[in-house]
């Protein structure tokens, strides 16, 4: 009487160990299922991403470009304002409403040479580059720039190739990168080797290994999920940094050509009409000249300007400086129409 006891619970056991493979392979086949809409979820994610990017340090790209161009323009300036005899002491003359940064022939030169030898780069440089002078503040990143080069030289003391190389290795990184927002990119890896179920024996084992993939399957759904909402993060202040940035071009564009017009002006009165005598000046001309030192101060503070703050560690992403580049607009605009300057 015992064998057919044992035989039945051999039988017994037999039958629960197929339904827990059956289970098992049922677990398994949604754990594949939604291992696969998960990553192709994350493949959409970090496209969107990489797309936001790149559209961003294009818009910043111009940016920084536009300053690097308008500051290359600034040796030309105190060149002509250099030649004035008898000329006030335009470092202590300020705006209506702002105090303008004072006038500076040699830091002037310097970074209009600086500015000069990064535009000769940006041909070859990488996407970016040109937008992270422009986020960091341009004059503060040449400035900072042309004081040190890999070569263990300052780069103002190099020539031709060598020191536009220099600058631009120091420049190299990018915007984004820079402020923190190129971290989400490669924030997470996968790979279908993590879902691997090894070698399945008996239907016990079976169901237990289906469970451990299944439970691998939900942490790596609550990791992706924490990587969207940190890209969704990250792409409203990508949002953010376009608006308040193409605002900020805007005015910029505005007050270079102004400046660019007065300048062109103060060259005729000085270079063309050889008039160098600032006690000869007609009371127009007088205007011109002071508005020309005006519009290089205002320019020169949009161009300083941040437009990206730093995160405070590797895992945070850049800040939008929105409260200071709102001020300085706002403020720029308001000068020019205030002194007659924008009709």
């Amino acid at each position: 009487m015992v064998a057919p006891i044992v035989l039945i619970t051999l039988a017994g056991g037999g039958l629960v160990g197929a339904n827990k493979a059956v289970s098992g392979l049922s677990t398994l086949n949604l754990a594949n299922v939604t291992q696969k809409e998960l990553l192709e979820k994350h493949r959409l994610n970090i496209e969107y991403f990489e797309r936001r990017k790149r559209e961003i340090d294009e818009h910043l790209d111009k940016i920084g470009k536009k300053e690097l161009e308008i500051l290359n323009t600034f040796e030309r300036f105190s060149d002509v304002i250099e030649k004035i005899q008898n000329r006030p002491q335009f470092e202590n003359y300020s705006g209506k409403n702002i105090s303008i940064p004072k006038y500076d022939r040699d830091k002037l030169k310097e970074i209009s040479v600086g500015a000069g030898l990064a535009l000769g780069g940006l041909a070859g440089a990488a996407l970016g580059t040109a937008g992270g002078v422009a986020a960091a503040g341009a004059t503060t990143s040449i400035a900072t720039a042309i004081g040190s080069a890999s070569t263990g030289a300052a780069i103002s003391s190099l020539k031709g190739a060598a020191a536009t190389n220099a600058l631009m290795a120091y420049l190299g990184g990018g915007a984004l990168n820079a402020g923190g927002f190129g971290v989400a990119g490669g924030t997470l890896l996968l790979s279908g080797a993590t879902l691997g179920v090894g070698i399945l024996v008996g239907g016990f084992i079976f169901e237990k290994i289906a469970d451990n993939t299944m439970k691998k399957v939900e942490e790596i759904a609550s990791e992706l999920n924490r990587t969207g909402l940190k890209i969704k993060e990250i792409c409203g202040q990508f949002d953010k940094l376009l608006e308040v940035s193409t605002s900020f071009y805007g005015t910029l564009v505005l007050t270079n050509r102004i400046y660019k017009e007065n300048l062109e002006k103060l060259i005729t009165i000085v270079e063309k009409n050889r008039k160098t005598d600032w006690n000869l000046f007609t009371p127009e001309e007088q205007l011109i000249t002071q508005n020309t030192v005006l519009l290089v101060g205002l320019v020169w503070r949009l161009i300083n300007t941040k437009l990206l703050l730093e995160g405070k560690n590797q895992n945070d992403g850049g800040e939008v400086n929105e409260t200071e580049i709102v001020q300085k607009v706002n403020e720029t605009r308001k000068e020019l129409v205030d002194t007659g300057l924008k009709k």
